[in-house]
């Protein structure tokens, strides 16, 4: 009986410790726009906004003058919560009704985004963008 009673103690405390971990978040240091511009005949430039909370913006600009970008969002770009993006520092993953990928920085310069758009028109990308914070 005393065996039964520390184990469904044991079993209690794990529950609230791992109910009580918070996710982890995009840090603050990595807030900011980066940019990467496309190789393809396109000449579009991938913009990615992090936000302070942790969220994600991200849209193209059909430009290839990387000094010029508006870093204005346009009305629909794809956004992801805070609370979609799991990880830990440097990788992290996101899923929303729209879309799945991944952000992996490298250093505090540069990052790897993918993403996979989950509803038509279906299509993936995997662009290395750099921050163009001072």
């Amino acid at each position: 009986m005393k065996n039964i009673c520390i184990l469904f103690l044991f079993v209690i405390i794990t529950y609230i410790i791992a109910c009580s971990s918070p996710v982890a978040n995009i840090p603050t240091k990595r807030a900011g726009y980066y940019i990467g511009i496309q190789a393809t005949l396109q000449k579009r430039a991938l913009i990615l906004q992090i936000e302070t909370s942790g969220a994600i913006n991200m849209w193209y600009n059909d430009t290839n003058n990387i000094s010029n970008l508006p870093t204005t969002k346009p009305a629909n770009p794809f956004s992801v919560k805070a609370e979609n993006i799991k990880g830990v520092d440097p990788s992290y993953s996101y899923q929303n009704e729209q879309g799945a990928g991944t952000l992996t920085f490298i250093g505090d310069k540069k990052v790897i985004v993918t993403f996979r758009k989950l509803v038509p028109d279906y299509y993936g990308f995997e662009e290395t963008c750099t921050n163009q914070n001072p």
